[in-house]
């Protein structure tokens, strides 16, 4: 039999799970959609950069450190965010009679790896298609 606290965790659990991973989806495809539309209008001034000498892997540094920035920004705050507020969410675990922190921490950690690999993978995807779009067609 289940008590009424447990069904109300798993409830928070479910929801927690869906909004974390719909924010994230979302985070992730905005960041992807500005970094390709960036690299629509970057197209010609990488154009005039590799006319003047600029190598392809060059161009393959200068994109990966953009993508990186702005891509791993989010995670990076994510992740200072989740420090600040883990006494807190600790706390309100506390009241639903959840009292095991090193376990919550091990979680939290799980968590953050997850995301990463999610933003790993939009990172990938993103800097190939940004660098189809910029590099130089040899004629």
């Amino acid at each position: 039999m289940l008590y009424l606290w447990q069904v109300a965790l798993c409830g928070f659990l479910f929801l927690g799970m869906i909004l974390g991973l719909s924010f994230t989806l979302a985070t992730g495809l905005i960041i992807y959609y500005k970094q390709i539309s960036e690299g629509m209008q970057d197209e010609h001034r990488y154009d005039i950069m590799q006319k003047v000498g600029m190598s392809h892997q060059e161009v393959k540094q200068s994109i990966r450190g953009q993508i990186i920035m702005v891509f791993f920004f989010p995670i990076i705050l994510a992740t200072f965010h989740l420090a600040f507020a883990f006494p807190l969410m600790s706390n309100l675990l506390m009241l639903f009679g959840l009292s095991n922190k090193v376990l919550f921490m091990i979680i939290c950690i799980i968590m953050v790896v997850i995301f990463l690999l999610i933003y790993l993978v939009m990172y990938a995807q993103t800097s190939k298609v940004y660098y189809r779009l910029v590099e130089r067609k040899v004629v």
